[in-house]
C-alpha cells in the first residue's frame, strides 16, 4: 500500500522537530539572541569599485543583529583585553601542519546581496565545496522552503538571519535542490535569487521541495557541530582549545562554517582593518577596538567558511602593528570585496570572537 502524502509530511515534520530540538538545546538561552538583521552601508570606495550593473549592486550588507546578555558582553570585554595584552605566539604552532589551504573546489564567490542570508550562503557553499560540483546547490530553494517553515512556526526562514545548526538541520531533514531544478521548475515562483529588494512573499512547500530534492546522504556528505555557544559561555572552553579544534578539523580536510562577532563596523571593510593580500581584507583585534567595545559599540554577527590556516601568515593594520597567524575565509559578499571575495582573520580574533562552528565532511 503506497504511503499517503499526509504520512510523508508527518514523518518529515517529526524529523525536523527532532533536529531543531537538538540544535536549540545547545544554544544558551537568553545569552545571545538572534533578532533579525541590520543593514550596514558598504564603504563608498568598495561600492564604486564593483563591476556589477549599478541597478543590481547592493549598497549595503545585511548583518545578523544579535542581542548579547551582560554576561556575554563582560566575557567578550575580557577576551578582547586578553588579546591586546597577550603578545606571545607560543600557541600558534599546530598539532598537525603549519599551513593547510583546502580552497573551495571551484565553487565561485557567491553574493548574498542585500539580504540577511549569510548563513544559508555559507552552509550551501561549504557543502558545494565538499560535493566538488561547482555552484550546485540552490540557496533560493533552501530559503523558500525555510519561508514555508517559518510561516508554519517551525524555524527562521534564513532570509533575515538564522543559526547554521538550524540551516544544516533543515538540509539534513529535507535535502537540497540543485540550481538546474531551480531554474527549470522555480522555487516559490522565482527562478533566480533576488540580490536586492524585499524578501519574497512566496514560499515552497515541503512536498514540492521533495519532488526536486536530493539527500545529503546520497552525495556522501555529513556535518557535525565543532563548537556551539553554550561551550563558550557555559562550559568556558579555552580559546587555545578552540583554536586547535578548528585547525584539527581543517587538517582533516573538513571545511568549517563559522559564526563570528563583528564590530567597529565603520572602520575598514565592515570592521576588517588589517591587510594581508588586499587593503582591509583581514579582521584583527586592535587596541582601538578594545576601547570602542568598552564604549558599547554596535555588534553584529556574520557567517563565513573557513577554508584554511597559515601559522606564518601576517596581516598589518594602519598603525603598522603586525598580527601573526591567519585563517582563510570564503565570504558571500561577491568577488569585488576583500581579496577577490576571500577574507582573513587573525587567530586571536577567531578564538576570542567566534560564536559557533560546524564541520562539513565527506564519507
Amino acid at each position: 500500500m503506497p504511503l499517503s502524502r499526509g504520512f510523508f509530511l508527518s514523518k518529515i515534520t517529526s524529523k525536523i522537530l527532532v533536529v531543531l530540538c537538538l540544535t536549540y538545546s545547545n544554544l544558551y538561552a537568553n545569552e545571545i539572541v538572534l533578532d533579525g538583521t541590520i543593514q550596514h552601508a558598504l564603504p563608498q570606495s568598495k561600492v564604486l569599485s564593483m563591476r556589477s550593473a549599478s541597478n543590481k549592486t547592493p549598497k549595503s550588507i545585511a548583518l545578523l543583529k544579535l542581542n548579547l546578555s551582560p554576561n556575554v558582553r563582560h566575557l567578550l570585554q575580557k577576551n578582547i583585553s586578553r588579546a591586546i595584552n597577550n603578545q606571545s605566539n607560543a600557541s600558534l604552532k599546530s598539532q598537525y601542519y603549519n599551513k593547510v589551504q583546502l580552497g573551495m573546489n571551484n565553487v565561485p564567490v557567491l553574493n548574498q546581496g542585500s539580504h540577511g542570508t549569510c548563513v544559508v550562503f555559507a552552509v550551501t557553499a561549504a557543502i558545494d565545496a565538499a560535493l566538488n560540483k561547482g555552484d550546485y546547490i540552490s540557496q533560493l530553494c533552501t530559503l523558500q522552503l525555510g519561508q514555508y517553515l517559518e510561516k508554519n512556526s517551525y524555524l527562521a526562514s534564513g532570509w533575515d538571519g538564522s543559526w547554521a545548526g538550524s540551516v544544516l538541520g533543515q538540509i539534513s531533514a529535507f535535502g537540497l535542490v540543485n540550481k538546474t531544478q531551480q531554474r527549470a521548475n522555480n522555487c516559490g515562483s522565482l527562478t533566480d535569487y533576488p540580490l536586492v529588494g524585499n524578501v519574497p512573499d512566496q514560499d515552497l512547500s515541503p512536498e514540492t521541495f521533495h519532488s526536486m530534492s536530493e539527500s545529503l546522504d546520497q552525495h556522501g556528505v555529513s556535518w557535525s557541530s565543532v563548537l556551539d555557544s553554550s561551550q563558550i559561555i557555559v562550559d568556558g572552553v579555552s580559546p587555545n582549545v578552540i583554536l586547535n579544534m578548528l585547525k584539527t578539523a581543517i587538517s582533516h580536510g573538513e571545511r568549517l562554517t563559522i559564526g563570528v562577532l563583528l564590530f567597529n563596523l565603520e572602520q575598514g571593510t565592515i570592521g576588517a582593518v588589517g591587510t594581508h593580500n588586499a587593503m582591509n581584507d583581514t579582521w584583527v583585534i586592535t587596541s582601538q577596538m578594545a576601547k570602542d567595545f568598552n564604549e558599547d559599540t554596535e555588534l553584529a554577527g556574520h557567517e563565513m567558511i573557513v577554508t584554511g590556516y597559515d601559522d606564518y601568515a601576517i596581516a598589518k593594520d594602519d598603525n603598522g602593528t603586525i598580527y601573526h597567524g591567519l585563517f582563510t575565509l570564503r565570504n558571500s559578499w561577491g568577488p569585488e570585496i576583500g581579496d577577490r571575495g576571500d577574507f582573513y582573520m587573525s587567530y586571536d580574533y577567531m578564538k576570542y570572537l567566534i560564536i559557533e562552528a560546524n564541520r562539513i565532511r565527506t564519507f
